[in-house]
């Protein structure tokens, strides 16, 4: 991140690793944002609009320089050699979000034409990481189809509609467990992984939250 030079090892230098930020406390129990105000039945003004079965997220580092660039260069220059050091950062939130269960990681899809042009899921490269430091399984049992708009490219509203029916449960993948957790690179407005937490329902699985390397904090005046 900081142009210089790195030894062979870790990806990114101890000064650019020193630089990601936790997220400030204090966390709101059920989608571990910061939160100010007082909880309004275990919500904050993060997630009081996020749907009921999207019931808790965690997330490994604060979104902002370096975090952002780390994940431009992961998903549009394809440094995929990052996602080690990113899915090491992603193991203490599964952990949390996890707690003891026997769980199924299920990436977040990527729209297909981009995954064809991008030639991989970030996604689903992080949950594999997972699985493999952690020895949780992994699956790809949520498909999508094809979207008009990119969520980067979409305000707060415009997001939950764009996905409303977007994904879908892949049933000719017979999962290990009942029980998923949804991984992704980023959590912004909860969108994405709000309607992943909701297919995984309809399909009979119980969805335990989403965990994310990134976590975006809305800002006071932002409109989402």
């Amino acid at each position: 991140m900081c142009g210089m030079g790195v030894p062979p090892g870790p990806p990114v230098c101890k000064v650019c690793a020193s630089r990601l930020a936790a997220i400030p406390r204090p966390h709101c129990p059920r989608c571990g944002a910061t939160t100010t105000s007082s909880l309004r039945s275990g919500t904050c003004d993060s997630c009081e609009s996020w749907p009921t079965g999207l019931s808790a997220a965690a997330s490994a580092v604060l979104y902002r320089p370096p975090a952002d660039s780390l994940v431009a260069g992961l998903k549009y220059r394809g440094w995929t050699s990052l996602v080690p050091a990113l899915g090491c950062l992603m193991v203490e939130p599964l952990r949390r979000i996890a707690g003891n269960q026997s769980v199924v990681l299920v990436p977040v899809p990527l729209d297909p034409l981009r995954r064809r042009r991008r030639g991989f899921n970030q996604a689903a490269l992080l949950a594999a990481e997972l699985s493999r430091a952690t020895g949780l399984p992994c699956a790809e049992a949520i498909g999508r189809r094809s979207a008009a708009r990119r969520q980067a490219e979409s305000g707060r509203i415009q997001r939950f509609e764009n996905v409303l029916r977007a994904f879908y449960w892949r049933s000719e993948l017979p999962l290990p467990s009942k029980t998923v957790v949804i991984i992704d690179d980023v959590l912004t407005t909860g969108a994405t992984a709000a309607a992943c937490a909701r297919i995984s329902l309809e399909a009979g699985h119980d969805c335990r939250g989403v965990v994310t390397f990134g976590r975006a904090l809305r800002r006071p005046d932002e409109a989402w």
